[in-house]
């Protein structure tokens, strides 16, 4: 998320500007989807489910030439899979190394929907940019095709076999990961001269051989005797060396992200929702799937067997109300032959290709008592063609309760000339018309019937699995602790704690309600202070207490635990470096 600047709220999305790619990402990395073809779906995208990340943040009002879409494109592209700072050369020729102002523009101009003049310092030059790829030794773009050609070209020059600097980009942040430092440091200055040249290139090569499999390269790593080798303390002077000799992997400072878990983990305080639109891990293939009865629906122009003329918008409205909250479960929606999708009046996901059944899930979407479902959806072609919208839910409530909602003759339609504006839908029309069912082209069932039933599965079966901080938008306290906001993209997290951080350690609501409230859990669990004190050191620490700690913490709790006096023991050792630091 930190390396492709996607969140799940912020800055963008109330007005539309800005597009989430969570769950085509997620499902890419459940799936381990080769790191080449990865990249080529984010380069040049099929569908509108990977193309957040080339599209950018589209600011409200002017900007300046360096924050157009098509300079985040370049930057973006540069930084992410390349290893390569474009940011001084998005305004003139960089002073820190060999790019130039038109590279960066010819990289953007690939990306442009019209001519893109060359601006220099915020000025223009008076010339226009050509797309061009960095590198030109593997190949080149053709500057008169269309865009969605140039990506293509650049998603297949950027994977090409030749391109050493796409593989050692990726295996050098890996390698960050896990041993605390890069073969090439910092990570975005791959023209660094590496510690370890024949390590890079041996790793580089390796991720290339087996497929640009990103599990295969880690385990490589975490399986050698380097990284199970004893942790080194990282000194000053270690820190300021970039060519220090590497006798190990360094401590690591937990994530924003890996302390919160770890503190829901200890308290039993995880949230119960989360805010990524994601399913989490994979389908038990033991369980039995379910059976899709949704049917097939459009508008009045397919009544009688007519074909629906080409261009049609629509859109389809249904309402509900639901006796308890939404537990789990999901929805599952395709349209021939695109759709957008809104719940309760925002926007929540779009396709422009029926094939691609779209999956997401309720339980942040849907409340307790009345919901409105709405679908916009188009039928594509050059003349009249079949056309149709389906539509399938099954939740689990809080009250224990099923419910299945499904598309048919209940619901409403009519015609819709634009799409929702800034992430809302906006009025409905004043007149809804009953819809007509149509009868389904048989690529549509064939489709449907082969990815419906286990992304409808997948619905219940994410609920079972707890939240993590990773899923849920940021907040006070995961920003103070190192959490990017997400607005530029970000390939390190500091290392080093601040007094700022400390301090907000030491007074952050959300931080003490959790300890107040897990504290209550383990007095009732523990009634034996020593027990307590010895169970705690294992869970956060995993080692028993030394005579002297185990003194200390008695002398706080006394001989029963009280929540208050457990709560400050809590704190104390999540406030260790022996907690903080992984080692």
């Amino acid at each position: 998320n930190d390396l492709l600047r996607n969140d799940y709220g912020g800055t963008g999305f109330i007005t539309g500007g800005r597009r989430q790619i969570s769950r085509w990402l997620y499902e890419a990395l459940i799936q381990n989807l080769p790191y080449d073809e990865l990249a080529r779906q984010l380069i040049a995208p099929a569908t509108d489910e990977s193309r957040g990340f080339i599209d950018g943040i589209r600011w409200r009002g002017d900007v300046s030439a360096g924050q157009t879409v098509e300079i985040q494109f370049a930057q973006s592209l540069g930084q992410s899979f390349l290893g390569i700072n474009l940011k001084c050369a998005s305004c003139h020729d960089s002073f820190i190394d060999r790019w130039k102002l038109d590279e960066a523009y010819g990289l953007a101009a690939i990306y442009a929907e019209k001519p893109l003049e060359i601006h220099r310092c915020d000025k223009a030059v008076g010339r226009q940019a050509s797309a061009a790829w960095l590198f030109p030794e593997l190949g080149q773009i053709d500057p008169q095709a269309p865009r969605d050609e140039r990506l293509k070209q650049l998603a297949g020059l950027m994977t090409h076999p030749q391109n050493g600097r796409f593989t050692r980009t990726l295996v050098n942040r890996l390698w960050h990961r896990l041993m605390g430092r890069g073969i090439v440091h910092p990570l975005d200055a791959m023209q660094t001269p590496p510690w370890d040249a024949d390590l890079l290139d041996f790793l580089a090569t390796d991720f290339q051989k087996h497929g640009f499999d990103i599990k295969h390269t880690l385990e490589l790593i975490a399986t050698s005797q380097l990284y199970r080798s004893a942790a080194v303390p990282l000194t000053q002077e270690a820190a300021q060396n970039p060519n220090a000799t590497v006798a190990g992997p360094r401590a690591k400072r937990l994530t924003a992200e890996q302390f919160m878990d770890a503190v829901w983990q200890l308290t039993g305080t995880a949230p119960t929702g989360m805010d990524a639109p994601v399913f989490r891990g994979k389908v038990d293939p033991k369980i039995k799937l379910p059976t899709l009865t949704a049917e097939w629906i459009w508008g009045d122009s397919a009544a009688a067997g007519h074909a629906p003329p080409a261009g049609e918008r629509l859109i389809f409205v249904t309402t509900l109300d639901l006796p308890a909250a939404v537990q789990s479960g999901g929805a599952i929606l395709t349209c021939d032959n695109e759709c957008q999708l809104y719940l309760n009046g925002r926007f929540v996901i779009s396709s422009t290709n029926w094939e691609n059944i779209l999956s997401v899930p309720l339980h942040n979407h849907l409340q307790k008592g009345s919901n409105q479902i709405a679908v916009i959806g188009v039928n594509a072609g050059k003349g009249p063609n079949p056309a149709g919208l389906f539509f399938e839910a099954h939740l689990t409530l809080e009250d224990g309760t099923k419910q299945v909602i499904r598309s048919g003759a209940d619901w409403k339609q009519a015609p819709r000339t634009t799409a929702g504006k800034e992430g809302r839908l906006g009025a409905l029309p004043k007149k809804l018309n009953p819809v007509t069912l149509v009868r389904p082209v048989g690529a549509w069932t064939r489709v449907l019937d082969q990815r419906g039933p286990t992304l409808l599965a997948h619905g219940d079966a994410a609920a079972s699995r707890p939240i993590r901080a990773s899923l849920l938008k940021s907040d006070f306290l995961t920003r103070s602790l190192g959490r990017p906001n997400r607005d530029q993209i970000v390939s390190m997290r500091p290392e080093e704690i601040t007094t700022l951080e400390a301090i907000d350690l030491s007074n952050t609501r959300e931080l003490a309600d959790a300890l107040q409230l897990g504290s209550e859990k383990l007095c009732q669990s523990h009634s034996d202070s020593r027990e307590l004190v010895r169970w705690l050191f294992l869970q956060l620490l995993a080692r028993d207490p030394t005579p002297a700690e185990l003194a200390t913490a008695l002398e706080v709790l006394g001989p029963q635990p009280q929540p208050a006096p457990t709560a400050d023991l809590l704190w104390a050792l999540l406030m260790q470096p022996e907690f903080l630091y992984v080692r």
